[in-house]
């Protein structure tokens, strides 16, 4: 798999438990008796169009990630740290485009459902991000070594 379709997998799935769970959320907090069934198209794709900056971004760090001499795990914590980043980026980028004077540190904190799916994306997608580095020849040096071998029995 290359790290492009890696990258892009982790950032469709974290999108749509962000979603899922937005949606689900709204129809039990009583909101579904103003809930319009063609919300739903209109939401998926303006959030497709509002992370895309943080799907360039994370194709550049993970490229970087690609490029550095560590063990597997330390670069799947890395990869954890850097996708918030780049969400964290993202938040600021949009803000910074349209509306400078609505930058502030609870800006940050708003998109937490964001944050919330990015985990747990990346928590899922745990097992191909070993694979990928498994059967990568990307650093194949460092990820044969003793100390990041992966047990194919541990992965599945």
């Amino acid at each position: 798999m290359s790290l492009y379709r890696h990258v892009l997998y982790s950032w469709l799935l974290s999108i749509v438990i962000t979603l899922t769970g937005l949606f689900v959320y709204a129809l039990t907090n009583h909101s579904h008796r103003h809930f319009d069934p063609g919300f739903g198209p209109v939401t998926l794709f303006g959030s497709f169009l509002v992370a895309l900056p943080s799907l360039f971004i994370a194709f550049i760090f993970f490229r970087f990630i690609c490029s550095i001499s560590i063990t597997v795990y330390e670069k799947f914590l890395l990869w954890y740290v850097l996708a918030l980043l780049a969400v964290a980026l993202n938040v600021l980028f949009i803000p910074l485009l349209f509306m400078p004077e609505l930058i502030d540190i609870d800006l940050f904190l708003e998109p937490w459902p964001a944050y919330a799916g990015l985990i747990a994306a990346l928590t899922i997608r745990y097992r191909y991000f070993l694979l990928f580095f498994k059967s990568s020849d990307i650093n194949k040096d460092n990820i044969t070594s003793n100390n990041s071998q992966i047990d194919q029995s541990t992965i599945l």
